[in-house]
C-alpha cells in the first residue's frame, strides 16, 4: 500500500488552515508528496514549536511522521508513534482506527494486527452500516495473519471478508476474484487439499477466457493441486491450457511459466512417461535461469529429477547425466543444505558406481567426505 493510497493529504490538511499558517501546513503538504519525507518531519517539528497545535492536528502529523518514517525505512520508530497514537485514542471512530492499521500495517504486521482486531470487532458489533468496508477491514486483517503466518487463522478472516462482500450491494468483481484466489492458496498451504481445489475453482470459473495474470496462475495452482491428488490427466490438461497463453502474456519466463514446465515434467516423470518429460525438463530449467532470483534448492532438485529421468531413456548417454548430475549438484550446494546434498552427493555416487566411472565415483565420495567433516566442524563452532 503507498503513502498516496492511505489518506488525501490536501484534504486532510485543509480543514487545518487559517491565514496565519497556510504557508507552512501548505509546505508540508507539497513536501509530502514530492516524497521528501526528512523535510516533512522537520518542518512538522518547527511548525510545533511555532504555533499551538489542536488535537486532531496533532494526530494527523503523527501519522504523515508514521508514513515519512516508513518510507525512509525507519520502520521501529513509526510502529511507536503508531501505538501511540493508537493507546491514546480510545475514542477514535472507526474510519480513524482503520487508517491508523493501514499505516501500521506499512511497518509492524503484530501492530496492524491488533488496531485490525479491534476495528472488525467494533464493525460487527455495531452492525456496521458499509459491507464493503467490513471486507476491506477483514482483508487487511487477513493479510496481517499471512504474513504473520499464521495461514488457518488468515483463512479464517479472508472467509468472513467474503461472507459480508458476498452481501454487498456494490460488491467488486475483482476483490470476490481475489479472495477466492486467496483462500485456494492458503487451503494448499495448510495441506485441504480439496477445499483448496474448491477455491480455486471458483477463481477460475470467473476468470475464464479473460486472460489476466490471476486466470494464468489459478491454473497453474490448480493443476499442482490435482498433481499431489495423482490426478494427472485433469493436471496436465490444465497445464496445457495455461502454456499458450503463458506464453504471450506479461508472465512469459516469469516463475508461474516455471513452475508450469515443471509440474509438466513431473507429472509424466511420475507416470514413467519419461520421453514426454524430457522436453518439459529442458524448457523448466531454461525458464528458471531466465528468472532474476531463481531458486537454487527448485533447480537443482528439477536438475537431478532429470539425471533420473534419462537413466530410463536408452538415447542419453551417460556422460550427459553425468554432467547434468554436475549441474544438479553445482545448485543445491549453494543452499548450504547438508541433508540436501548429501542425498544428491549419495545419489550421484550410485550413479557412477552402477555406470563404471571409478574416477567420478572417487571425486564424489571425496566431496562426500569434506561435507561430512565440514558439517561436525560446524556443529563443533556452534556448540
Amino acid at each position: 500500500m503507498s503513502k498516496v493510497d492511505i489518506f488525501n493529504i490536501e484534504e486532510s490538511i485543509q480543514e487545518h488552515i487559517h491565514e496565519g499558517n497556510e504557508k507552512e501546513l501548505r509546505n508540508i503538504a507539497d513536501h509530502f508528496k514530492k516524497g521528501q519525507f526528512e523535510t516533512v518531519i522537520e518542518n512538522i517539528h518547527a511548525f510545533e514549536a511555532q504555533y499551538e497545535v489542536n488535537e486532531s492536528l496533532k494526530k494527523l502529523f503523527t501519522m504523515l511522521q508514521a508514513t515519512s518514517l516508513i518510507q525512509m525505512d525507519e520502520h521501529t520508530k513509526a510502529k511507536e508513534l503508531l501505538n501511540d497514537l493508537y493507546e491514546s485514542s480510545k475514542n477514535a471512530s472507526i474510519e480513524e482506527l482503520h487508517l491508523y492499521g493501514d499505516i501500521a500495517f506499512m511497518c509492524d504486521y503484530k501492530l496492524a494486527r491488533k488496531i485490525m482486531a479491534n476495528v472488525t470487532k467494533q464493525m460487527e458489533e455495531t452492525n456496521y452500516s458499509d459491507p464493503l468496508a467490513i471486507t476491506r477491514a477483514f482483508l487487511s486483517l487477513g493479510e496481517a495473519e499471512e504474513n504473520l503466518q499464521k495461514y488457518k487463522r488468515a483463512i479464517k478472516y479472508y472467509k468472513k471478508g467474503l461472507d459480508y462482500l458476498m452481501e454487498s450491494p456494490n460488491k467488486q468483481h475483482q476483490m470476490v476474484i481475489f479472495l477466492h484466489y486467496k483462500l485456494g492458496g492458503l487451503h494448499s498451504m495448510t495441506n485441504q487439499i480439496d477445499e483448496a481445489i474448491r477455491y480455486l475453482q471458483l477463481t477460475l470459473e470467473q476468470t475464464m477466457q479473460d486472460h489476466s495474470e490471476i486466470e494464468f496462475n489459478t491454473l497453474v495452482s490448480l493443476a499442482k493441486m490435482y498433481g499431489q491428488k495423482k490426478q494427472y490427466d485433469k493436471a496436465n490438461q490444465l497445464l496445457e491450457q495455461a502454456l499458450p497463453l503463458l506464453a504471450h502474456s506479461s508472465l512469459k519466463n516469469k516463475l508461474v511459466h516455471a513452475e508450469a514446465y515443471t509440474e509438466l515434467a513431473y507429472n509424466h516423470f511420475d507416470l514413467s512417461q519419461f520421453e514426454q518429460a524430457i522436453p518439459y525438463y529442458n524448457q523448466a530449467i531454461d525458464t528458471h535461469k531466465q528468472l532474476p532470483h531463481y531458486s537454487s534448492r527448485e533447480l537443482g532438485m528439477i536438475y537431478m529429477q532429470y539425471a533420473h529421468c534419462l537413466i530410463q531413456v536408452e538415447t542419453y548417454n551417460q556422460k550427459q547425466i553425468s554432467k547434468i548430475y554436475g549441474l544438479a549438484l553445482e545448485e543445491l550446494e549453494k543452499t548450504e543444505d547438508y541433508n540436501l546434498i548429501e542425498s544428491a552427493l549419495a545419489d550421484i555416487i550410485a550413479f557412477h558406481e552402477k555406470i563404471g566411472d571409478s574416477k567420478k565415483k572417487h571425486y564424489y565420495e571425496d566431496l562426500f567426505v569434506k561435507l561430512i567433516n565440514k558439517r561436525k566442524m560446524d556443529s563443533v563452532s556452534k556448540g
